[in-house]
């Protein structure tokens, strides 16, 4: 081979070494880089741990909308209200339905079906019970009480705003506050405002057959009125 023919081969080969150096790095360059993959939190993750809608029995009764001393008490939004905690367990409660029952100046005598629930703390998951209950509330500042049927009795838990509710009615105290008394920040700091008055210690301990008795035992001291 002579020196030309050695010039000729040499060019090729170096044009040849040129385009495969261009291809690669044209490749390199042109590669997507590589995906980072996020684990993302998933719905189910952040549910609540709620009961299932097609395992509560529905409750009885209609919204009332009959105007009432609150502006809640027509409201089943189901929002969770705190009931007392000790021994390890928290209360908890959330109104499904609110019906006006009775009413006149005395009072006004409300049944509220419940959902309950407990946790071990305040913080901890709420387990709910699988049936609602009724309570009775009396929105009245001459005897408000909470009443609920237990073994075949009414238990009556009558409130003494004024001189305070001892801790063992406190989940009676919190379905009062929030059925009478709904988004007003003046009770109960402000009962004594809003017309409470001290209840004597025999008023306190009272027993009725059905809920609608508690209006005879309701009469209201000298220049006050009922809810």
């Amino acid at each position: 081979m002579n020196g030309s023919s050695k010039h000729t081969l040499y060019g090729v080969i170096f044009i040849a070494v040129c385009v495969l150096v261009a291809g690669v790095l044209y490749a390199v360059v042109r590669s997507p880089a590589p995906t980072e993959i996020i684990e993302n939190t998933s719905v189910d993750d952040m549910r609540v741990d709620l009961p299932e809608a097609n395992g509560m029995p529905e409750a009885n009764g209609n919204v009332s909308t009959v105007s009432t001393p609150t502006s809640q008490e027509d409201s089943t939004d189901g929002s969770v209200q705190p009931g007392r905690c000790g021994m390890e367990e928290c209360s908890w409660s959330k109104a499904l339905s609110r019906d006006l029952v009775q009413t006149d100046q005395r009072g006004r005598l409300i049944k509220v079906t419940l959902l309950g629930g407990s946790s071990r703390s305040e913080k901890a998951r709420i387990t709910w019970n699988d049936r609602p209950h009724d309570v009775y509330v009396f929105c009245s500042t001459a005897l408000p009480a909470v009443m609920m049927e237990a073994d075949g009795q009414w238990q009556v838990d009558v409130l003494d705003f004024i001189d305070g509710v001892p801790g063992v009615l406190q989940s009676s105290e919190a379905i009062y506050g929030e059925t009478c008394h709904g988004g007003d920040s003046r009770f109960p700091s402000d009962a004594e405002a809003l017309g409470y008055a001290h209840i004597d210690d025999e008023r306190e301990d009272i027993q009725v057959d059905r809920p609608t008795d508690i209006f005879a035992a309701a009469s209201p001291p000298q220049g006050s009125s009922g809810l």
